[in-house]
């Protein structure tokens, strides 16, 4: 959409560091100091979870799966 942005490397906005791997997205308008109006940003960074289970020095590091979110979700909705 055009109110949401994905950058694949990291920018630089007025001295604002905006790092690769980051969606930023409109969330509407608000009132700045001087009384304009203007878009309110939010950033938000991504993190792809591994679908493979591997072995690691610590132990296995598990898949996740969405499916394995939400039951984790409910687990903690019932706790």
């Amino acid at each position: 959409e055009e109110d949401t942005v994905l950058l694949s490397k990291k920018i630089t906005v007025f001295e604002s560091d905006i790092s690769a791997n980051t969606i930023c997205v409109d969330v509407g308008d608000v009132i700045d100091n001087d009384k304009a109006t203007v878009g309110a940003v939010a950033e938000i960074g991504i993190k792809v979870k591994s679908w493979n289970s591997i072995a690691t020095k610590k132990g296995i590091r598990y898949a996740v799966t969405l499916d394995d979110i939400k039951i984790a979700i409910d687990n903690a909705e019932n706790d």
